[in-house]
């Protein structure tokens, strides 16, 4: 699933497509309507509403909306792996794929040199997802420890965790490429690293 499901955040149902893209829209007005079933008190929250004006990632992206569709990505991927007798809570991915980023929306993190924004808003998330929206253990740890391996030692704790990590690059990279010119082969390249250590590590959940 290319990241498409920015126009749903505060922007209302998609109209102008053809034939073509019709099933796909489909596609993500259903990951949407889960999406909002599971974490809709935060999508309405004045924090999330505040998210959609910090920019992140693309000329036109903003944190709204990466983490809606890193959501949709997370979605999917527990779904998927659920068919595949790994047992991932769609509840978990969601909210901390919702709450991954929402570090930034303090002034202090957003407003400091990238390196260290990179580094503190994991865990100013951590802290806002536990006092604010009252998220779980799990759903915190997922938020503190997405940016792995890049700023952290220890990797996420749960299958929850790795699927947030892995859907938070996905996308991040479809960002990045659309704005930067990457290739798709470069951030395939990626991708494939990271799900390399993902699975691994994810069969051992798999066989408990």
């Amino acid at each position: 699933m290319a990241c498409g499901l920015g126009p749903y955040v505060g922007e209302g149902r998609r109209t102008n497509v053809g034939r073509r893209d019709r099933l796909r829209v489909l596609v993500e007005e259903a990951l949407v309507k889960d999406i909002m079933r599971i974490g809709g008190d935060i999508v309405s929250s004045e924090r999330f509403a505040k998210a959609r004006s910090v920019p992140h990632h693309s000329k036109d992206g903003n944190i709204a909306v990466h983490s809606m569709e890193t959501a949709g990505y997370a979605l999917l991927l527990a779904r998927w792996l659920g068919e595949h007798g790994v047992e991932v809570s769609e509840v978990d991915a969601v909210r901390a794929s919702l709450l991954h980023d929402i570090g930034m929306t303090v002034d202090e993190v957003f407003l400091s040199p990238s390196y260290i924004k990179a580094r503190s808003h994991p865990r100013e998330g951590a802290r806002i997802a536990r006092e604010e929206y009252g998220a779980s253990e799990k759903q915190v740890d997922a938020v503190r420890r997405h940016m792995w391996p890049v700023w952290h030692v220890i990797p996420p704790m749960s299958a929850e965790g790795w699927v947030v990590s892995l859907a938070d690059k996905c996308c991040s990279m479809h960002e990045v490429g659309r704005t930067t010119g990457e290739t798709v082969e470069a951030a395939g390249k990626w991708i494939l690293h990271r799900w390399h250590r993902f699975s691994k590590l994810l069969s051992r959940w798999g066989k408990q």
